[in-house]
């Protein structure tokens, strides 16, 4: 049985939190908090995901895969979290920094 998504605490750890330059200027241009989007992602608030990928979170919440959540930045575009759960580490990034 899958957990209520998005859930009140995380479903999975995000191990070390990174963050890519690009990124961090845009959070930082938007007066937003990165750690914002690191709970959202964490607690399965997949956001603009369409629901064929949150159906692929949800199954990588068990199977142990890595995890993609997608936000829109006011007034600055989109964001990708991207959790690599064999490395243990989740990072906020840009799509052109993948």
């Amino acid at each position: 049985m899958n957990p209520q998504i998005p859930s009140p605490i995380p479903l999975f750890d995000p191990g070390v939190c990174l963050i890519t330059p690009q990124a961090q200027l845009i959070l930082s241009e938007a007066k937003q908090d990165p750690a914002t989007y690191i709970r959202r992602h964490v607690c399965g608030d997949w956001s603009s995901m369409p629901n064929l990928a949150r159906e692929q979170n949800l199954r990588a919440l068990d199977a142990r895969d890595d995890i993609l959540s997608t936000y829109n930045v006011p007034g600055k575009g989109m964001v990708w979290v991207k959790t690599d759960r064999a490395a243990g580490v989740t990072t906020i990034l840009l799509p052109s920094d993948y």
